[in-house]
């Protein structure tokens, strides 16, 4: 069975100058980074296979350089300016060949970068875990939907819908959706639901 290794190993092979500081970030947190990658490297390793590894990591190495670029973008126009970024932002939205990967890199960045650990401790510990019994929970720009899959593992008695606006996104999310029902066996009984057109993550 795959687990958070599965990622940490294709960056080291497939993006070795961001493979330390993912490794250190890991190690440091562990418990934390399990929790959103062994999940995660399960439904990947099961809708896309072994290729979806090495995949996420040429994503993730693509996400940290755009990230990069928008920083100097930014640092020299004093505003955020995504009209300055076309070929990122047309190909997130447009192409699949680039959405899925970012989708998997978009991800990633809560295991590997320092700055985004606290954001897991607050989806899970702040608001999974406080939702009352049965809630019912609408993601906006879900993506591939790995945030609601995650909401689903943790709490099955709620119900999950996620909308997107991204058609690469909508093939994607259903996937992801469609391999969660059939590798954990919950999906369904988690209440998740299509809504056509809208981009649903499950």
């Amino acid at each position: 069975m795959k687990t958070a290794e599965a990622f940490l190993s294709a960056i080291e092979r497939r993006a070795k100058m961001f493979a330390p500081s993912a490794r250190a970030t890991f190690r440091a947190n562990e418990q934390l980074c399990s929790w959103v990658l062994d999940p995660l490297a399960r439904w990947a390793d099961a809708a896309y296979g072994e290729k979806a590894f090495d995949d996420a990591a040429l994503g993730y190495a693509r996400y940290c350089l755009g990230v990069a670029q928008a920083q100097q973008i930014y640092e020299r126009a004093g505003k955020y300016t995504p009209e300055a970024m076309p070929e990122i932002v047309s190909g997130v939205y447009e192409d699949e060949g680039y959405m899925v990967p970012y989708m998997w890199a978009a991800i990633l960045i809560y295991a590997f970068w320092p700055s985004m650990i606290g954001h897991i401790v607050m989806f899970r510990d702040e608001f999974l875990r406080r939702l009352p019994p049965n809630a019912t929970v609408l993601e906006l720009a879900s993506g591939h939907g790995v945030l609601s899959l995650l909401a689903a593992e943790e709490r099955p008695d709620i119900r999950v819908t996620g909308l997107d606006i991204s058609p690469p996104a909508r093939p994607s999310n259903r996937r992801s959706a469609t391999t969660c029902s059939n590798s954990i066996g919950r999906a369904s009984r988690s209440g998740w639901r299509r809504t056509p057109g809208c981009g649903p993550c499950g």
